[in-house]
This record gives structure tokens, sequence and C-alpha cells, in this order.
């Protein structure tokens, strides 16, 4: 596992939570998620991605674009860590598949 690999999914999984919460998506104050846990579950999450999934997310085709990856996601690495990262919020109880629905 590299380091850089690792900030770099701590940047994006960050980025992610960051619209959730600004969307309305995670209630960060209704649910008591404290900045300190909150980063320290990103720095988790993203140690935990690169271990798990790093090796089997990025397929290219041949002229370099990233199709879809191993694990089924259509945009390669960034639709793999945001799928990963609901995955995750999920399991915390931070929000579910009904927040995640666009209203009718």
């Amino acid at each position: 596992m590299t380091q850089y690999k690792v900030q770099e999914n701590i940047a994006e999984i960050a980025m992610y939570v960051g619209s959730l919460i600004a969307e309305g998506k995670i209630d960060q104050k209704e649910l008591g998620i404290s900045s300190m846990e909150l980063s320290y579950q990103i720095i988790q999450w993203a140690e935990e991605f690169e271990e798990q999934y790093a090796s089997k997310v990025i397929d290219k085709d041949p002229s370099g674009y990233e199709q879809f990856d191993v694990l089924g996601n259509p945009f390669g690495y960034p639709d793999a860590i945001d799928n990963y990262t609901e995955k995750k919020c999920k399991e915390q109880g931070w929000m579910t598949d009904q927040i995640l629905s666009p209203k009718k």
C-alpha cells in the first residue's frame, strides 16, 4: 500500500462525505458525529479501500481510458470509491438507501 494512494483515497472520500453532508444526506449534527470521528472514519476507510480494492479497481481500455472495473463500477476509480464510501456510511448508520433515492 502506497502512502500516496491512501492520501488520494482520503481526499476523494472526504470530498464525497462533505458533499453528502452538504446535500443533507448525512445529518452530522442530528447523528452526533464529531469532526474527530468523521476524520478517523475517513482515514480508516481510505486505508481499507486501498488494501481490499486497489488491485481490483482500475481496468483501462486500449486507449488508456478507464472503463468498467472488475467490481462493476462504470467509471473506474471515482465510481468505486464513491460506492465504497456509501457502503461504509450505511454500515455506520449515517445514511440509508432511502436517503440516497431521489424524491419523486
